[in-house]
């Protein structure tokens, strides 16, 4: 009877960590990430991208000033605009056109979903040109 009890929870067990947290789960807790660049308070983290591929593509502001954004559609529903700004770009990488593999973390904030702006908020953990 002891065995057929612990076969029980190791099932129960095995199950319960089978199980995840999808990308469309947005009733549990997000982990805390510690975010590198200076966000508004209303702004959180959303999710973790890994190893994707994007393009870097300079948006003119000004005369003198340029923003730059990767392009990384199809990475996730939440990435409202298809780009990504980046808080901490290095400046060797503000390349228009360039491709390149990056890793970090998406933020969002009330409202994106209705605010213009040039990229859904993001911080890099890692960067390389391809």
């Amino acid at each position: 009877m002891k065995i057929l009890k612990s076969a029980t929870i190791a099932v129960y067990l095995i199950l319960f960590g089978l199980t995840g947290c999808g990308e469309g789960n947005s009733n549990g807790p997000r982990p805390k990430v510690k975010l590198i660049c200076d966000w508004p308070a209303k702004y959180t983290y959303d999710l973790t991208i890994t190893d994707q591929i994007g393009r870097i593509r300079s948006i003119p502001e000004s005369a003198k000033d340029t923003i730059y954004v990767i392009d990384a559609f199809g990475v996730s529903k939440r990435i409202t605009s298809g780009s990504l700004l980046a808080c901490n770009l290095p400046k060797k990488f503000e390349i228009n056109g360039k491709a390149v593999k990056i890793s970090g973390h998406l933020l969002t904030f009330p409202s994106i979903d209705r605010t213009d702006i040039p990229g859904n908020p993001f911080e890099l953990t890692s960067i390389e040109l391809l």
